[in-house]
């Protein structure tokens, strides 16, 4: 004579495993963030002035939203864009948002605001658990000392 056991069938025994599997994901991914929070970097934001900053690189175009517009000083004059991705990264693209040359990761928003004096912005950028940062970027371009090559 045979006795009927109890127990699960495939398809339960599938679902609890499935299950398991995610909550196992969920917590390995919640916890790696926990045990490693974000640490303020000053290096990197100065990183990002002193590129967009660099002398002979960089000439400012124009401010479109939050979008940055320069010129390249290179041969070519092309044109790149500086503005925050899907993913929080501050970064260069070229105009058809192609490229990419992170600055800075986990950023929140950015503003660019022209000033008066040509080719000067004023940046207000904000990071994730971070105040906002403000600075006066100088995109004016070569001066005349560096176009006559004294």
């Amino acid at each position: 004579m045979m006795t009927k056991r109890g127990g699960f069938s495939l398809i339960e025994s599938l679902l609890a495993l499935a299950i398991t599997a995610g909550l196992l994901i969920l917590t390995t991914g919640t916890g790696r963030q926990l045990t490693q929070p974000f640490r303020h970097d000053r290096l990197a934001w100065y990183q990002v002035i002193q590129v967009l900053e660099r002398p002979g690189q960089f000439q400012l175009d124009k401010v479109v939203g939050d979008t940055l517009v320069l010129t390249t000083l290179t041969d070519h004059h092309e044109s790149v864009r500086v503005a925050v991705d899907s993913k929080l990264v501050l970064r260069v693209t070229n105009d058809r948002d192609q490229g990419y040359y992170p600055l800075l990761n986990r950023v929140v928003a950015v503003h660019w605001h022209p000033l008066r004096t040509k080719g000067l912005v004023y940046m207000q950028l904000k990071q994730e658990e971070l105040p906002w940062e403000e600075t006066i970027l100088d995109l004016r371009g070569p001066t005349d000392s560096l176009r006559s090559g004294q």
